[in-house]
Protein backbone atom coordinates (compact mmCIF):
# COMPACT_ATOMS: atom_id res chain seq x y z
CA UNK A 1 0.00 0.00 0.00
CA UNK A 2 2.77 2.44 0.91
CA UNK A 3 4.60 1.56 -2.32
CA UNK A 4 1.52 2.53 -4.33
CA UNK A 5 1.28 5.89 -2.55
CA UNK A 6 4.98 6.52 -3.15
CA UNK A 7 4.61 5.65 -6.82
CA UNK A 8 1.74 8.13 -7.24
CA UNK A 9 3.64 10.83 -5.36
CA UNK A 10 6.70 10.25 -7.52
CA UNK A 11 4.60 10.48 -10.67
CA UNK A 12 3.10 13.79 -9.52
CA UNK A 13 6.52 15.17 -8.61
CA UNK A 14 7.93 14.17 -11.99
CA UNK A 15 5.02 15.89 -13.74
CA UNK A 16 5.45 19.07 -11.66
CA UNK A 17 9.20 19.05 -12.27
CA UNK A 18 8.68 18.67 -16.02
CA UNK A 19 6.14 21.52 -16.02
CA UNK A 20 8.53 23.83 -14.17
CA UNK A 21 11.45 22.81 -16.37
CA UNK A 22 9.60 23.48 -19.63
CA UNK A 23 7.50 26.34 -18.18
CA UNK A 24 4.37 24.78 -19.64
CA UNK A 25 0.84 24.63 -18.31
CA UNK A 26 -0.74 21.46 -16.94
CA UNK A 27 -1.74 19.09 -19.74
CA UNK A 28 -3.62 16.06 -18.45
CA UNK A 29 -3.02 14.08 -21.66
CA UNK A 30 0.75 14.35 -21.22
CA UNK A 31 0.51 13.73 -17.48
CA UNK A 32 -1.45 10.50 -17.80
CA UNK A 33 0.86 9.15 -20.49
CA UNK A 34 3.79 9.06 -18.04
Amino acid sequence: KIQAVCAVMRKLLMAIHAMLKTRSTFDSRRFYSL
